[in-house]
């Protein structure tokens, strides 16, 4: 079946409609938006939210003193319009599947990263997620202070640049992807990613259960995609999930915007 007949809106909800399933899986502007790429590609029938968050307002720059979250993907044109704008905040909420993809599709400056925060794991009490996925693509050096997997060198490898996932249960979380993947031990090395950290912290506070699905990569380049990430991030979705997916569109579907360094600072990528 093709991607234009199996993914659908019904209709972009109103905010005080907003609910969340079980079950979520959380993506956002990490290294080089893969975790984002990965989940827009998925083919289900949906429902669109925008995600209100106060004292972070959305929208245009219009040279106002407060700062607007922008999205950070885009869709091509020719994207037919039956698959959704994207925005810089949004809930998809899968129809049959009975998951949540919450997507943070901007940079958000580390300062007001907590807000977010508030928002989603109010969201998480409040209709009692049970289980809940963080897809990241990191940078960390090893040891020595070199880079994992640098992705200018995967096109040399004899495996064919296949990214190599990695999953760590927090707070006891029961409830892995894949018991066989390794796991990160964050606290090893530097982690400069404002939203990831964030996102430790507030779940460590509040006990909630969750697993870091990451791949390790090097930064990416501006409108590079690795769709090395994309592709096994996808492949472990459907594989353990039963969730489906368009490599094709989250590779070639979607255009990204990388914060130049002038606004702000690298809010929250790796540096």
């Amino acid at each position: 079946m093709s991607s234009s007949s199996r993914t659908a809106v019904f209709s972009r909800m109103a905010e005080d409609q907003l609910y969340l399933n079980r079950a979520c899986l959380v993506g956002y502007c990490d290294l080089n938006a893969s975790s984002l790429r990965a989940l827009l590609g998925i083919e289900a029938r949906v429902e669109f939210w925008d995600l209100d968050v106060p004292g972070l307002p959305c929208g245009i720059d219009d040279g106002a003193q407060q700062q607007l979250l922008l999205p950070a993907c885009e869709r091509w044109d020719g994207t037919p319009p039956m698959e959704g704008e994207l925005k810089p905040l949004q809930v998809l909420n899968l129809k049959y599947e009975q998951y949540s993809l919450i997507l943070v599709n901007s940079h958000v400056p580390p300062s007001r990263v907590h807000l977010v925060m508030q928002r989603v794991f109010q969201l998480f009490e409040q209709f009692k997620v049970s289980r809940v996925h963080l897809l990241s693509c990191l940078h960390l050096p090893d040891a020595a202070g070199n880079p994992i997997e640098l992705l200018d060198d995967i096109d040399d490898r004899a495996d064919g640049g296949a990214a190599r996932l990695t999953e760590t249960a927090f707070n006891g979380a029961a409830d892995k992807l894949d018991p066989g993947l390794p796991s990160l031990d964050l606290t090893a090395r530097p982690v400069r990613d404002a939203f990831l950290c964030c996102f430790v912290q507030f779940a460590l506070v509040d006990r909630l259960p969750f697993t870091l699905l990451a791949c390790v990569r090097h930064r990416a380049k501006v409108a590079s995609v690795d769709s090395p990430s994309v592709a096994a991030f996808q492949a472990c979705l459907a594989d353990r999930l039963g969730l489906a997916f368009s490599l094709e569109r989250s590779l070639n579907g979607i255009r990204f915007h990388r914060q130049p360094v002038s606004a702000g600072g690298d809010s929250g990528m790796y540096v």
